[in-house]
């Protein structure tokens, strides 16, 4: 098996594995310094992805990063009273607010949301570097 070619499966099997590796780096740093569960990482992982895809199709301004406890538990298979129960949470902490059309939303001060998403930068960074 190829190993040291950057296109074989080898090569492949390899990058899988340190993305892998670092996510996993990333949610147990996050989990140490924030003491949230892996789940509560995974709603705002969540709410990163409907914030993307919502600037990526010019969603409506009024819903565009906001999703109801029903849409994350059909995005994420948690049950929608776990959703809301863990967001409630998270709204707690600071790191995700709800808007009046009762839609959850990150907030944009949070030092966990910034966290994340500065974890997510280096590591699609990474990727990026590493598929040239």
């Amino acid at each position: 098996m190829d190993t040291q070619g950057s296109d074989g499966p080898g090569s492949s099997l390899r990058r899988n594995y340190l993305l892998l590796r670092k996510l996993f780096v990333l949610a147990g740093d996050i989990r140490a310094n924030f003491r949230v569960e892996i789940d509560e990482i995974y709603l705002i992982l969540c709410l990163i992805f409907v914030a993307d895809a919502d600037r990526l199709t010019g969603a409506d301004a009024r819903r565009a990063g906001g999703a109801s406890a029903h849409t994350i538990s059909q995005m994420t298979d948690i049950p929608r009273e776990t959703v809301r129960r863990k967001m409630q949470r998270l709204i707690g902490i600071g790191a995700v607010i709800q808007d009046t059309g009762k839609l959850y939303r990150l907030d944009p001060d949070s030092r966990l949301v910034l966290s994340v998403l500065s974890a997510l930068g280096r590591l699609t960074d990474d990727v990026s570097a590493r598929a040239d």
